[in-house]
């Protein structure tokens, strides 16, 4: 939840709001942050405030706070990836708030060094998943095979996304084609 992060982290809420509702926010982030608590719990309100800073039918509506924290986090993530080019790190797939690398073993180091040097600069958290293979189909659908999944295949080591996740299907989320999903897996 990288938009909600940079609001917390860099104060960025709409000015006409009264300052208590930057404490509720806070609330609500160091709640989602909170290893102790269910994330999904305060995902959705977190979310669901940003978006509707961006969306002019809301009260909450600003656009230069969401341009502030939409535009400011593309750039963020844009001089991460920067670095991964300025080493040859591979870069296979990007999102708002995610980055998959290819990353050799004589890569490690550089990776390793750009990260921290990224995570300080901007005090942002980075999280880490290895994997020994992916399968992507589109943007948002695919699936992801955790690192150790090749020596013990493991349905706990598979990420699904999209159109190979059961709970999206359920929800609707790209029913459009169910052939291709059933046949890729």
């Amino acid at each position: 939840n990288a938009y909600p992060t940079l609001m917390y982290r860099y104060k960025i809420y709409p000015k006409f709001l009264p300052s208590l509702f930057e404490e509720v926010f806070n609330i609500f982030y160091k709640n989602r942050i909170d290893k102790n608590n269910d994330k999904n719990i305060t995902k959705l309100p977190l979310l669901g405030l940003f978006g509707n800073i961006g969306n002019p039918s809301s009260y909450l509506y600003s656009p230069k706070s969401f341009l502030a924290i939409t535009l400011n986090l593309k750039l963020i993530i844009l001089e991460l990836i920067e670095s991964f080019c300025c080493d040859d790190i591979e870069i296979l797939y990007v999102k708002t708030d995610e980055i998959i690398l290819r990353v050799k073993n004589n890569q490690s180091s550089f990776f390793i060094n750009n990260i921290k040097r990224w995570m300080e600069k901007y005090k942002l958290d980075v999280h880490i998943d290895e994997f020994d293979k992916i399968i992507i189909k589109s943007m948002n659908d695919m699936i992801l095979y955790k690192k150790g999944y090749i020596d013990n295949p493991s349905y706990d080591l598979v990420e699904t996304r999209g159109c190979f996740n059961i709970k999206s299907k359920k929800i609707g989320v790209n029913i459009n084609a169910p052939i291709i999903a059933k046949c890729i897996i």
